[in-house]
This record gives C-alpha cells, sequence and structure tokens, in this order.
C-alpha cells in the first residue's frame, strides 16, 4: 500500500472553495430558516444511535451476548445487566470518532489505542447510566490481550462500527444538516467552515513528505454531488446575504405549495441549494433525489416506515414550483453570476487536482462539467465517444476554447 484512495484530498479540496469568513452569517442564516441549532458534533451520535436501533438491532444483541459470555467464562467477572451492557456498547459505537479501529489479537497500533482511550472516556463521561463495570469490560477486551472469545467480540465490534458509521454519517446525518450542502461529502465534515489557501498548501506540503503515492480524487461511485455541483453551491458561502434574501424570497414565493400540509423549512432549504448546485434539473430526477434525501434524514419518513402523507406534501411542494414561473425567473436571475463563478471553481479545482503531490483520479465523466446528483446518477453510463469527438477538434481549432465554454474542463 501506498498512500490513501484520497478522500482526505477532496475534502480539503472543497473546503478551499467555502469562504471561511463568512461561516458565521451563513450558520445564522440556516438556524433563522430553519430553527435548527446548527451543531452538527452534536448530531453525529444522535444519528449513529438511531441508525443501531432501526437497522442493527441484531448485530448489537449479538454484541451483548457475546460480551456477556467472555465476561464468565473469560474473565470470571460477575457480568453486568444485559441492558447496562447494551446501552454501553452504543454508547462507545457513538462516540467513536473514526469508522473502525484494526485491532488483531493483541496487536493494537498506538494510534487506535489512543482512539479507543478517547472514545471510552467520552462514554463514560456523556453515558454513566451504563454503569462502570459495562465499561471497564468493553476497556479490558479493547486494551488488553484476549483469549479466543474475547478477540472475537473485538473483531466482530470493528465490524459493527464501520457501518454504523457509514449510514449513520453519510447516510443520514448528511441529509439531516444542511447548512451548506456542499460540505456534506464523503471523507468531509459538514459542520466546518472553509480553509485558506495556506491551510491548503500546507495540507499539500505533508501529501509530498508522507503520501507521495495517494490518489486525488473529486468524485467517485460513492460520492453524495457531481463535483460540478459543489463548486457551485460553495460559491453560496461567498454571499450569504445574497442567498438570505433569495431564500426568504422564494419562501413566501412559494408558501401555497405546501398547501395542507405542514411546511419542512430543512427540506425546503435542502431543495433550494439542489437546485442551485445542479440547475437546470428535471422534476422527475428531483423529485426522485428528494425522496431519497428525506427518506435518508430519517426525520418525518424512513425507507423501511415511510410516512406517505408527508412524502405527498413534499412532491406537491416541489412540482408547485416547478409549474411556478415566477419561481423559475428568479431562480434563473440568481443563478447567472453563479454559474460562471461555480465553473471557474471546477476549473481551478481540475488543475489542482491534476498538478497536487499525488496521483490524479479522473471519474468517469468528469472531463466534462459533471451535474450528477448521488447514485445511480454517478453510475451512469458515460458517453467516451462525445469526448473523443471534442478531443479531436481541439487538434483542428486555431485556438483553445474560451475558459466559459463547457469543453474547457476537457
Amino acid at each position: 500500500m501506498d498512500g490513501t484512495v484520497g478522500y482526505e484530498f477532496l475534502s480539503r479540496l472543497n473546503r478551499l472553495w467555502m469562504d471561511e469568513n463568512k461561516a458565521g452569517e451563513l450558520s445564522a442564516l440556516y438556524s433563522a430558516f430553519t430553527g435548527e441549532s446548527g451543531d452538527y458534533p452534536s448530531l453525529v451520535p444522535q444519528k449513529k444511535r438511531q441508525v443501531i436501533r432501526l437497522l442493527f438491532r441484531r448485530e448489537l444483541e449479538y454484541l451483548v451476548e457475546l460480551a456477556l459470555r467472555v465476561a464468565d467464562r473469560e474473565y470470571g467477572l460477575p457480568a453486568p445487566s444485559r441492558d447496562c451492557l447494551r446501552e454501553a456498547i452504543v454508547a462507545l459505537s457513538v462516540e467513536l470518532p473514526v469508522y473502525r479501529t484494526y485491532k488483531r489479537g493483541a496487536e493494537l497500533s498506538d494510534g487506535d489505542a489512543e482512539i479507543l482511550r478517547m472514545a471510552l472516556g467520552r462514554a463514560r463521561t456523556h453515558h454513566p447510566d451504563s454503569g462502570q463495570e459495562a465499561f471497564d469490560l468493553l476497556e479490558r477486551m479493547l486494551l488488553e490481550g484476549n483469549a479466543e472469545m474475547g478477540s472475537e467480540w473485538v473483531a466482530r465490534w470493528q465490524q459493527f462500527t464501520g457501518p454504523v458509521t457509514a449510514k449513520g454519517l453519510e447516510d443520514t446525518a448528511f441529509y439531516d444538516f444542511s447548512r451548506l450542502i456542499s460540505a456534506n461529502e464523503v471523507g468531509g465534515e459538514p459542520g466546518m467552515a472553509g480553509i485558506s489557501a495556506e491551510s491548503f498548501h500546507e495540507f499539500c506540503d505533508g501529501m509530498q513528505r508522507n503520501r507521495p503515492g495517494s490518489l486525488l480524487l473529486t468524485a467517485t461511485h460513492d460520492t453524495k454531488r457531481g463535483e460540478d455541483v459543489r463548486t457551485r453551491i460553495s460559491v453560496l458561502s461567498e454571499q450569504p446575504a445574497e442567498w438570505a434574501e433569495a431564500v426568504a424570497a422564494w419562501s413566501v414565493m412559494n408558501a401555497a405549495g405546501w398547501g395542507n400540509h405542514q411546511p419542512d423549512r430543512h427540506m425546503e432549504y435542502f431543495l433550494y441549494q439542489t437546485l442551485a448546485g445542479a440547475w437546470p434539473l428535471e422534476e422527475k430526477r428531483c423529485q426522485e433525489y428528494m425522496l431519497k434525501a428525506c427518506r435518508e434524514s430519517k426525520r418525518h419518513t424512513t425507507w423501511l416506515y415511510p410516512d406517505e402523507g408527508y412524502e405527498r406534501g413534499l412532491r406537491e411542494f416541489i412540482s408547485h414550483l416547478y409549474q411556478s414561473p415566477e419561481f423559475i425567473s428568479s431562480l434563473e436571475k440568481f443563478l447567472q453570476p453563479l454559474v460562471l463563478a461555480g465553473h471557474g471553481n471546477s476549473l481551478a479545482q481540475t488543475l489542482i487536482k491534476l498538478t497536487a503531490p499525488g496521483v490524479p483520479d479522473i471519474y468517469q465523466g468528469c472531463e466534462l462539467p459533471e451535474f450528477s446528483l448521488v447514485d445511480p446518477d454517478n453510475r451512469r453510463p458515460v458517453d467516451f465517444e462525445a469526448r473523443r469527438r471534442l478531443l479531436d477538434g481541439f487538434e483542428a481549432r486555431a485556438a483553445p476554447p474560451s475558459w466559459q465554454a463547457s469543453e474547457s474542463k476537457l
């Protein structure tokens, strides 16, 4: 192995297009419009706990049963109560700041040991009702050597925390926190502000010295938005006052679209950002995407327990927007400078990716502007023949295309 797959590069480069000096204004707008606190770090453990309850109950019960057997047969300890042990395992899992650790038998790296101690400390502090005996048992299994059964528990728990974190963050919290949705990307931290050019250079310097073989990616089969959608949405961070004015006007303009349904300001704000980033967007695709977004957020409806009334209200609201010439005209007028700025940032992003320390990774179709939303968009067949024709045409041209032209990215 030489380096990483590149999500940390995506995170830093993505934040480079966000105005770090106006993050407070953007947070104030988000809170004022949605009524949300904007505290992403406190949301994460809530959402991890939620997905454990919804999706991983069977795996959790297996961990509880196995831990009870370890306490009795390998350690000869009085077993904690089943309820206390269950809550301790959940608490530890939601406080883990990474997807998983990699202990094998008695082998535990210093870095993983530090992560586990921190997670155990936070779990003990934030969830004292679980009982210290339960945490003592977990700490012994995780930080000391184990016999066969204890090692199996550690392996199973490490396999458990990965999907819990993926589902809790990427497939729940990323749809439940919408301050600036271009930041809600795999490998990223939605609660963080932008970074300075100096900070980005420091990161690249570290890449050159420590991980020069790492991939440099800006899109994958798993990213939440196309790279050009993200760069356009991120321009909103540079003009929070204008964005606030537009959102307020659109909300009044579209109020009738909710009909008899309770307005959902969170999804409305999420929708306006989606339209700003991906416009022009067909209504059918917008409806499909927003249905996925609201079910993933798990606020009012889920894949397992869909709320037909809520989903009908959201569909009708979206249809109202698409049938409103007043809204479409206002949206397109607002987007005129945004489109150009987003395209410029996309070209700069491509140039940086091709020249920064590491190995550039061009995901399928991203040779041209790429305005996909999450799967299945980013897994569609690519028209490579069209790209070949463009490349052949470049050789016959007297001058390169204008930077404003879509083919300038290629």
